[in-house]
């Protein structure tokens, strides 16, 4: 692959993923997909399922209504394919499928994808740090995770640091990179994880 290239689509990811950040603590109460256990697509392939009774999947069509009438950013629903809310915490999970249209030898290593989301996200993010990272599973397929805490950028200096988790897998059956991403407050960050792995077990991809 070409630096150009290999530079220009690390660019996209991290645009692409950092389109819904920050969204902890922000919305109003949102549009919820009243009984819906689980989120299919069909472009690309994809099945997500609610870890718990506690999340809640959002209309996504509704959600960008809404950002279009505000004249808010909409391109991160270009990619967006489901979205958990976290009521009593006021955290997310978002969920990213990501065409790859790097021209490749092999496919790449999902660690390799995930270190300029993880800069990016560190840049992004007031006192922004890298907590930890490590190889995971993402469904029956090998992925990486990595955790970066910090404030948004303008928020009130009294609120409390938000956690972003997020683990990373790229598909070469159709050249996608997925990405779940999950946002909560960082200190709520070890129980909303754990629901988080629970998702990601159940994922197909």
């Amino acid at each position: 692959m070409q630096q150009p290239a290999r530079a220009a689509f690390a660019f996209a990811l991290v645009a692409a993923a950092s389109a819904a950040l920050p969204v902890v603590a922000q919305d109003d109460e949102p549009p919820f997909l009243e009984g819906q256990d689980r989120v299919e697509c069909q472009e690309p392939p994809l099945r997500v399922e609610r870890p718990s009774d506690s999340w809640m999947f959002i209309n996504l069509e509704v959600m960008q209504r809404r950002a279009e009438q505000a004249r808010q950013d909409v391109s991160g629903y270009r990619t967006m394919r489901a979205r958990l809310w976290h009521g009593s915490t006021r955290s997310n999970i978002f969920v990213h499928a990501t065409p790859d249209h790097v021209r490749r030898t092999a496919p790449p290593p999902a660690a390799e994808l995930a270190r300029p989301m993880a800069e990016g996200l560190v840049a992004a993010l007031e006192g922004g740090k890298l907590e930890g990272q490590g190889a995971t599973r993402v469904g029956a397929r090998e992925g990486w995770m990595f955790e970066v805490h910090g404030r948004p950028r303008g928020r009130d200096a009294e609120a409390g640091a938000i956690a972003i988790v997020r683990a990373v897998v790229y598909r070469p059956e159709d050249s996608h990179v997925f990405t779940f991403t999950l946002e909560g407050p960082a200190e709520k960050i070890a129980q909303l994880k754990r629901d988080f792995v629970k998702l990601l077990k159940k994922v197909r991809v």
